[in-house]
Formats: C-alpha cells, sequence, structure tokens
C-alpha cells in the first residue's frame, strides 16, 4: 500500500495494488468546525470563505432565530462579534458553550482581518490544521 499526502491536513490517497490493478481510496481530513455570532449580514459569505480558507466549517448567526441555542450544535470554537451582537445572544450562547465545554474568543470588531487575526491565533495556539 502506498500513501500519498498531498498537502499538510489536505486529502491523503490511497493507493493499494492488487492482482494488478489500481484500487484508490480518498479519506477526507476531518475538518475543525466554528460558530461565528454577531457579525454584519452582508459579511456571512465572506467570513464563510474565510474559515473554508483556514480549513474550518463555519455557521454563521448574525441574529438570533427561535431555537438558536439548539442550532449552534458542538463545534471546536465559538467567535462573538461583541460589537453587533445583542445581550441576549452572548447570554445564551455563552450559556450554551459553557455547557458543553466550547471555546469561546471575543472579538469587538467583526471585519474580515478580525476574523483572520482569531483563527490564525486558534490554529497555531492548538497546532490544529
Amino acid at each position: 500500500m502506498i500513501i500519498v499526502m498531498l498537502k499538510e491536513c489536505d486529502t491523503k490517497i490511497f493507493f493499494n495494488i492488487q492482482n494488478g490493478y489500481k484500487q484508490v481510496r480518498r479519506i477526507r481530513r476531518i475538518r475543525m468546525s466554528v460558530v461565528i455570532i454577531g457579525g454584519n449580514e452582508c459579511m456571512v459569505c465572506q467570513y464563510e470563505k474565510i474559515c473554508k480558507k483556514h480549513g474550518c466549517k463555519a455557521k454563521v448567526f448574525v441574529k438570533e432565530k427561535s431555537g438558536f441555542s439548539k442550532q449552534i450544535g458542538n463545534p471546536d470554537l465559538m467567535i462573538l462579534f461583541t460589537n453587533t451582537v445583542s445581550h441576549k445572544m452572548v447570554h445564551s450562547a455563552v450559556t450554551e458553550a459553557k455547557s458543553k465545554d466550547i471555546h469561546i474568543v471575543r472579538s469587538h470588531s467583526s471585519s474580515a482581518s478580525s476574523l483572520n487575526a482569531v483563527l490564525q491565533e486558534y490554529m497555531t495556539e492548538n497546532k490544529a490544521c
């Protein structure tokens, strides 16, 4: 069996040569999940693209909807943009995060560069891919 790794933390391709033919099996890496609470509605797509660039799967909640605390799930990281979110939403998010032992990062600014900085710091801190 030959294992080829394309890039660090990228898809691994396994070549298994049996009886004269190649069997190719791809195994996707497990992505880190991030929940972003707050921010601007017009930036939702940019937030998701930035998270994807860092190898994360993102859920973005700009406004509080019914069943908000149940939709959060169990992410690896929760980012709160404190300038653009209501106190009620912060309270319910923090309560949910404490009950599920989720790491919380608070950022006053909801800019793209702020999100990049938070993700970069978290990735280097935890040595995640």
